[in-house]
């Protein structure tokens, strides 16, 4: 790998232009990160799996990011676990350029007069998903450090609203890269970015996104977006893409009470239905996502392959859910290749488990969701009746 490096020094700094050093930067990790060319494949594979829109082209790793990053852990342990130096040469190789990149391509301040083209978008995220992978697998000092560069790569990218037009999904990708190492925190009254990002440490001030945290997230920047006549296309996105992580199995879990788990996927599953209703009304594609809707295919997987850290959610799937999703599904406003078939099957399992007695998200029996007066929640005010309130909710997420 220090060969490797040392052959592609020379032209990488000589170059002034920001993604040719950026290419051959990347190029020189992933031989050393990947001999195995077929993992690399895959690596690139997961990133580019989703069928997006815009400048971007579908290079946005939306939906899978514990397993794509989990590619290059896997591709390292074939080959051994590099040791502090090298891991620390790799990451400073992508982290150096990609600061160079950022700064020519999205600061006020740059004289290049340089935009990326969709090729060069392409080589930047799958710099950025490489870049997140070594930081996640570093610790101490070095972690932090790399982690806050990476955060200071979205402020620059966030400085510029005309950004999201321009890149669209850019700014989901690096918020979901920055939850593996912190916590993302959302404030609509913020003066400059809405977003903020506390990195996790070892003290514990701040710990890692768990499942509660991306529903609690998501919640946040619904009730925000369904108040604005034309909600901007990137919140619509991050929206789909933050309930989705909720919903998926996550490396973080926390004690806490089964119930205040059970609610908070009742209030995400409740906000996806109103936001599949707008959808519906407005015409959005994929509720608005730039990919083919995740949801489907994240509720089926969690009903056939339960996780242990989520509890089940079949129960508290709406039916007015149910409705809307194959209203969207017979316009042809949700797509994807065999979502018909997997719809039905997930409907399939929800009226078999409509049939049987289920538990309330205090835990109690009752005859049905639908028909349990202390799971109705109000669409107008935000009122509940239920045992817990999303202010307690809340409360438990941020202790």
């Amino acid at each position: 790998m220090l060969e490797s490096i040392a052959e592609c020094t020379p032209t990488l700094y000589r170059s002034q232009v920001p993604s040719a050093r950026l290419f051959v930067g990347l190029h020189t990790a992933y031989s050393a990160i990947f001999p195995d060319k077929r993992l690399c494949g895959e690596f690139k594979e997961n990133i580019h799996q989703a069928n997006g829109t815009g400048p971007l082209n579908g290079v946005i790793g939306l939906y899978n990011v514990d397993r794509t990053l989990g590619k290059i852990e896997g591709a390292l342990e074939m080959d051994g676990i590099p040791d502090g130096p090298l891991l620390l040469i790799m990451t400073t190789l992508l982290s150096d350029n990609l600061t160079y990149f950022c700064e020519n391509a999205f600061s006020a301040q740059s004289t290049m007069n340089f935009r990326p083209r969709p090729f060069e978008m392409r080589i930047m995220v799958e710099a950025l998903f490489l870049d997140a992978g070594l930081i996640s697998m570093m610790t101490g000092v070095y972690r932090l450090r790399y982690a806050a560069a990476m955060v200071e790569l979205y402020r620059q990218f966030s400085r510029k609203v005309i950004n999201d037009a321009l890149y669209p999904g850019l700014r989901t990708v690096f918020l979901q890269l920055l939850a593996q190492f912190g916590e993302i925190s959302y404030n609509p009254e913020a003066d400059s970015d809405e977003y903020s990002v506390l990195i996790a440490d070892e003290q514990a001030k701040s710990r890692f996104m768990a499942s509660e945290d991306y529903a609690q997230l998501a919640i946040s920047i619904c009730d925000r977006t369904l108040k604005i006549d034309r909600p901007a296309a990137e919140d619509r996105h991050l929206f789909v893409v933050m309930a989705n992580m909720a919903l998926s199995p996550n490396r973080q879990d926390y004690p806490g009470s089964e119930a205040l788990k059970r609610g908070m996927l009742y209030d995400l599953l409740q906000n996806m239905t109103k936001v599949s209703r707008i959808a519906l009304d407005r015409g959005w594609t994929n509720c608005g996502s730039y990919v083919d809707l995740p949801w489907i295919d994240t509720l089926l997987n969690g009903i056939r392959n339960p996780d242990h850290l989520l509890p089940p959610f079949i129960p508290l799937i709406p039916p007015d859910f149910i409705d809307n999703t194959e209203e969207a599904i017979r316009r042809g406003l949700i797509t994807g290749v065999g979502i018909r078939e997997r719809f039905d099957e997930l409907v399939q399992l929800w009226r078999q488990d409509q049939s049987a007695p289920a538990a309330d998200i205090t835990g109690s029996a009752v005859a049905g969701p639908s028909q349990d007066p202390e799971m109705q929640l109000s669409s107008t005010t935000g009122s509940t009746r239920r045992a817990c309130t999303t202010q307690d909710i809340a409360t438990h997420v941020r202790d």
